[in-house]
């Protein structure tokens, strides 16, 4: 009798189990769903930046969920990076682990800001004149 109950609460907690990753699976695709293209200018200003005037090849999206991932890619002058950085993230952190030329991070109390609270960039150089930065800044 008791190894009936145990078999019988086994066999509703696998079927609770299955239940609740079909759900998560739902929930999951519902997020990826919610990816749109959105103008890098919108991007940066969610990440406490403006978009370089001289940007070249932009192309940003941003994903609403339970929280805010908001990405991007573009290009700009070389010999322009450290300026834009240094104006609109002159406290941001060097990252230990970077593939990259410049990998760099800053985060944001979510209680003095409408933004994302962590911004992440990386630069790559590209030539003598070209730098290749991708964006990624989140609510979480």
């Amino acid at each position: 009798m008791i190894l009936a109950g145990v078999a019988g609460l086994a066999v509703v907690g696998l079927v609770l189990f299955v239940g609740l990753l079909g759900y998560h699976s739902e929930a999951s695709d519902d997020v990826r769903d919610s990816r749109s293209d959105v103008s890098c200018s919108k991007a940066l200003s969610f990440a406490h930046g403006t978009l370089p005037e001289d940007a070249s090849e932009a192309d940003c999206t941003r994903a609403d969920g339970i929280d805010v991932f908001v990405s991007g890619r573009f290009r700009m002058p070389r010999a322009d990076v450290r300026g834009w950085l240094d104006t609109h993230y002159p406290q941001a952190e060097r990252r230990t682990s970077c593939e990259e030329d410049l990998c760099l991070e800053r985060s944001y109390a979510s209680s003095e800001t409408e933004g994302a609270y962590e911004v992440r960039l990386t630069v790559g150089y590209v030539g003598a004149d070209s730098a290749h930065v991708t964006l990624e800044a989140f609510t979480t």
